[in-house]
């Protein structure tokens, strides 16, 4: 499934989600465990995928260090703005990809794959 985070085109072979609760376990001698809820993570999620072109790899690496959020959206449409947590990337030995939704593509534009980590900005 293609995705678009920033304006640059992830093909996405994994898709994760994750909430958490931030909670202290306390046991005292004697009794029970007692819990405090101190908050709440936003979303984080997950993303690994192929990214073509060396430019959308610039891109990605310039989103890790500009402090702002972008839009990510799927065939559902906006999904929400996100902050770019960590990118990791291995060119791939294969030089031509078909991709549908890219014409004009060169065959032989470089592939990454690619693995994303994007925090909800609420």
């Amino acid at each position: 499934m293609s995705w678009e985070f920033g304006g640059v085109r992830v093909y996405a072979k994994e898709n994760d989600g994750k909430r958490e609760q931030v909670i202290a376990r306390l046991q005292p001698i004697g009794a029970g465990t007692i819990l405090h809820i101190w908050g709440y993570d936003d979303e984080i999620r997950t993303f690994s995928g192929l990214v073509a072109t060396d430019a959308d790899i610039s891109t990605l690496e310039g989103f890790t260090q500009s402090g702002l959020s972008y839009t990510l959206s799927g065939a559902e449409g906006v999904v929400g703005d996100y902050f770019v947590s960590s990118l990791q990337y291995t060119r791939t030995p294969d030089t031509c990809i078909v991709l549908f939704d890219r014409p004009g593509l060169d065959p032989v534009t470089p592939v990454y794959d690619v693995s994303l980590e994007l925090f909800k900005d609420e």
